[in-house]
């Protein structure tokens, strides 16, 4: 299919459709390419692959396609802007886009090839990285040109790896001297959950450690998400804060209230509805309704002219940034409700420098009025 792809799409006078031609065209070429990187990596379809055909040509186009070497639409105007990779004619711009990558990696495997023979077992051959290799070749290209003096179109595809190699010099070092288990511990990526993606953040953070200006779209976001000491102390801190709110207002009302709080208590029909149905659907067996009450819905119930008497002094209080004056300071629980998102549904979100604070916060003004 792809073969036919850079038949079909490379007389499209779509450059979009053009690009798709020239990366499967490329790809084609480089895994016929004696001694290349890529000679007999690439898994042929429809047949057994052998063991070292570990790489699925289609992924590899497509990020071939997304990194921009060969073009990108504007966001501004719909228009097909031309990549680094692009040349005056066709021809040259597959010439350009073979070099490069021949080139770029032949390096990659240079910098450890016992690493590289390996494939997938030791994450450097294998599609996770190529991706990600990929991705940050075009990274690397747009802040070189926006903070140096390279001009893609007037230099060799050569000449453009030389100048990839030298900013990524901590990551190629990386490649070469981390030992086996320091490589797995940075790029080993369980799967289902973002491979390329993880991976070319990870490869990105070494190279931003020795070029504080390099900062791709996200990753700053990934790092604070992605740390284990921060991840984990954050699911502590939204798992403590839920269970301290949950069971504090829980015992403010039976307190008040007596064995039968809930009833008298919780007014909102709705509320009462959802906690019996979800008593019924509990695998466990059914369990108190007060169990099966969500923040929002203690927020509601606590903000009540009923209840708010009992609340005010331990629950009211503003953010740093609220203005004052108000007469409810429940905010804080709406954003920590987005916050705690984050620990219910962990897959593809991270947390910002900014729910770290605003968990930071609420754990220290409950700790003083929950006392």
């Amino acid at each position: 299919m792809d073969e036919l792809d850079g038949e079909l799409k490379w007389d499209s006078d779509d450059p979009e459709e053009s690009a798709r031609g020239i990366a499967a065209r490329s790809l084609d070429q480089l895994r016929h390419e004696i001694a290349g990187p890529f000679e007999d990596r690439f898994a042929p379809p429809g047949v057994p692959a052998t063991k070292n055909q570990v790489l699925a040509l289609p992924q590899i186009k497509l990020a071939l396609l997304k990194s921009g070497l060969l073009g990108r639409r504007s966001s501004r105007d719909g228009s097909y802007l031309p990549g680094a990779l692009t040349g005056g004619t066709k021809k040259s711009t597959l010439e350009n886009t073979s070099q490069f990558l021949s080139a770029y990696f032949s390096a990659v495997r240079a910098a450890n090839v016992a690493r590289w023979e390996a494939g997938p077992p030791q994450l450097l051959c294998y599609n996770p990285a190529i991706q990600a290799h990929l991705r940050l070749c075009g990274e690397v290209v747009r802040h070189l040109t926006q903070y140096s003096k390279l001009d893609p179109h007037e230099s060799d595809p050569e000449v453009i790896v030389e100048k990839i190699i030298g900013f990524c010099n901590s990551l190629f070092d990386f490649i070469s001297n981390g030992t086996d288990e320091a490589f797995k511990d940075r790029f080993y990526v369980p799967f289902g959950s973002g491979g390329p993606a993880r991976y070319f953040y990870r490869a990105a953070e070494l190279v931003a450690q020795a070029n504080s200006n390099f900062d791709p779209d996200g990753l700053k976001e990934f790092l604070a998400g992605t740390n284990k000491d921060t991840r984990e102390e954050c699911n502590r801190l939204v798992s403590w804060i839920t269970d301290e709110v949950h069971g504090f207002v829980v015992r403010r009302l039976r307190d008040e209230h007596g064995d039968d709080f809930f009833n008298v208590a919780v007014r909102n029909k709705e509320i009462k509805k959802k906690a019996y149905e979800k008593s019924l659907d509990d695998p466990a067996g059914p369990k108190p309704l007060e169990t099966y009450l969500d923040l929002i819905e203690l927020k509601k119930i606590v903000e009540t002219p009923e209840n708010w008497p009992l609340f005010k002094e331990a629950l009211s209080f503003p953010l740093p940034e609220q203005s004052k004056g108000l007469a409810k300071y429940l905010k804080w629980l709406e954003d920590f409700n987005e916050v705690r998102k984050i620990w219910a549904h962990p897959y593809g979100r991270s947390y910002s420098d900014d729910d770290v604070a605003l968990l930071e916060f609420i754990q220290s003004e409950l700790r003083k009025r929950l006392a």
